[in-house]
């Protein structure tokens, strides 16, 4: 999610975040709650992770 919001590689976890990236999501995540649209933004990043991992154990039970 954290990768979503400041756009940045999907690999970006946590762990891995520089001060840069936080920064931008941080600037990315107030953007949005100052423009009245953080919910939905959330809500839609939410829905492509589900999504991304329903499709993935899909992929990994046809590979079994």
């Amino acid at each position: 999610m954290v990768a979503k919001v400041a756009k940045t590689a999907p690999l970006l976890t946590v762990d891995t975040i520089n001060d840069k990236q936080l920064r931008a999501a941080v600037s990315q995540l107030n953007n949005w709650s100052k423009g009245g649209e953080l919910g939905a933004q959330i809500t839609e990043i939410l829905n492509a992770a589900t999504l991304a991992e329903a499709e993935e154990n899909t992929t990994a039970g046809e590979e079994n």
